[in-house]
């Protein structure tokens, strides 16, 4: 009797014990539980405020402009037509890069007194002009009548210099001009090219940049000076001064600048890095990567990507501005060229020699055929040449076989990037 009593006591203590262990040990999964819903909370609250401070960021940088992303020199220039120096033949094939620039030096609106130069003295007139310490740019600033100027400034926009050449050095060629106005109301009042919403611009035909001082705000007018620089040299490469070649594919050439602009202030990247990990990307409904998997959203801002078929015409940003998707045209040619050039965002490009041969071979040009495979000629007899297609030149430098695999490639590596990155905003 006393056994059983004994051991029907002790089963009741086992009892409490195990069903005790069992409660911490509920408890201690559903504080675990609380924890990681915290945890994801607080990473999401984070990225949601690291989003809002980057796009104030943004706001500031573009005068008001996009709230969402920024448009670097312009808000929604034209698209120019092709050029009518080029024949007819090659203006009728698409694989030929037909956009040629307007003289941007000569547009001179009614409203504004033109700025004259002469070949003797290429400076703007009408303007008191200091040479500042060259080093690889020629820098010129207006002399200054009231208020603070930059300190170290040639010296901030050789830096500049430096990190493009650290990037693209095989695209950087002659000696760049640049003309620093003391503030914003010079700049608008001398230069009949500049609006109202522009910060600076940069001018081909006569290898300047032009813009002005911001003392109390050197983030911005630096990376405005390198999304220049890079037009300047990339347009310079692809299109020399009175050669009659067509400009670069317009979404490499902005791609490409806003790529350099937001590694001005960060090697790792900026704004539109940070962008590129938070923001929901989807893919055209007939892309080759429609049925990929994206991963889990953090954000509710969704941007739908054009076909890179489609992205890769020259008109494609003609359309995005008449549709109101500036803005996600930018974004696209930002990622576009990122993929191609800095995938991972290092320091230093990881597909450098594939880019730099891929740039190469957009500026190679061949014997143009018909349909039959004979050489097509100008009303002069001279055979008519063509720049070698973007897929040609993808295939040659990335072996991808087509533009659709190129495009599914980039999503590919833009869904696990992505995954990537904000699994570390939840450690």
């Amino acid at each position: 009797m006393k056994k059983s009593l004994f051991s029907a006591v002790f089963f009741c203590l086992c009892s409490s014990f195990i069903f005790a262990q069992n409660i911490v040990a509920q408890k201690s999964l559903v504080n675990k539980i609380n924890q990681e819903q915290r945890k994801e909370e607080l990473a999401i609250k984070e990225a949601t405020i690291a989003r809002e401070d980057a796009l104030q960021e943004k706001n500031a940088m573009t005068n008001g402009l996009s709230p969402i992303l920024k448009y670097p020199e312009k808000q929604a220039p034209k698209v120019e037509q092709a050029s009518q120096n080029l024949p007819e033949a090659i203006n009728s094939k698409t694989e030929v890069q037909e956009v040629k620039p307007e003289d941007k030096s000569e547009a001179k609106p009614e409203e504004k007194q033109n700025v004259k130069t002469n070949k003797e003295n290429p400076d703007p007139q009408g303007v008191d002009w200091i040479a500042l310490s060259n080093g690889k740019l020629n820098v010129k600033m207006q002399r200054r009548t009231n208020g603070i100027s930059t300190p170290n400034l040639s010296m901030k926009f050789n830096n500049v210099y430096q990190s493009l050449f650290r990037n693209i050095p095989w695209l950087m060629g002659g000696r760049a001009r640049v003309y620093v106005y003391q503030n914003r109301k010079n700049f608008l009042d001398h230069e009949p090219v500049a609006s109202d919403w522009s910060g600076a611009f940069f001018s081909p035909e006569n290898n300047r940049i032009v813009m002005y001082d911001e003392p109390d705000n050197n983030k911005k007018m630096l990376s405005q000076f390198q999304h220049e620089l890079t037009h300047l040299f990339l347009e310079n490469y692809y299109s020399p001064k009175g050669s009659n070649k067509p400009e670069p594919p317009v979404w490499l050439n902005e791609g490409l600048a806003v790529n350099m602009e937001d590694i001005t202030n960060n090697a790792s990247g900026g704004v539109w890095a940070h962008d590129l990990v938070v923001m929901n990307f989807i893919p055209a409904p007939k892309s080759p990567a429609a049925d990929l998997k994206a991963p889990r959203p953090i954000t509710n801002v969704d941007v739908q990507f054009i076909k890179f078929t489609d992205f890769i015409k020259n008109d494609s940003y003609d359309n995005a501005v008449a549709a109101g998707k500036v803005q996600d045209w930018y974004m696209q040619a930002y990622a576009m060229v990122r993929f191609l050039f800095k995938p991972y965002n290092n320091q230093y490009p990881e597909k450098r020699i594939q880019f730099e041969q891929f740039t190469k071979l957009l500026n190679t040009y061949q014997n143009k055929r018909n349909e039959k495979g004979r050489l097509l000629k100008d009303e002069q007899g001279r055979q008519i040449k063509a720049r070698l297609s973007v897929a040609a030149a993808l295939k040659k430098a990335y072996g991808y076989n087509n533009i659709d695999d190129f495009e599914l490639k980039f999503w590919q590596w833009l869904y696990q990037y992505q995954t990537n990155q904000r699994a570390k905003l939840n450690n």
